[in-house]
């Protein structure tokens, strides 16, 4: 008897796994999907640079560029090129690593 009831369990409990992670497949498959078609391409969203660049000097204060310098590179609009983020965590991290390249050109080039 008990193990008549067996097989059946097995297959119930299979069949509501597959059910329940179906949803789940067809959501990564549709992320999967925008991610591919959105890949290279420029976000034209607002930007809220002066939140941006107050994380990045509030993160690493001794790497920071100076305001006149930033502005005078057009380093805004190089940074809103680069940005293919999609989060503002995202782009604070960016600007991190922005920051940092940016110092370590001007370093170099003071080393000539």
């Amino acid at each position: 008897m008990v193990r008549s009831l067996i097989l059946p369990a097995l297959i119930l409990i299979s069949a509501c796994a597959f059910m329940s992670a179906l949803p789940l497949w067809r959501a990564r498959a549709r992320l999967l999907a925008r991610v591919r078609a959105d890949w290279g391409r420029e976000k034209s969203r607002k930007r809220d640079m002066e939140a941006i660049a107050d994380f990045s000097r509030s993160h690493r204060p001794d790497l920071s560029i100076r305001d006149r310098t930033w502005s005078d590179l057009l380093t805004d609009d190089v940074f809103a090129f680069l940005d293919r983020t999609e989060s503002t965590i995202g782009q604070q991290l960016l600007s991190i690593g922005f920051v940092r390249l940016e110092s370590r050109i001007h370093w170099r080039r003071s080393k000539r």
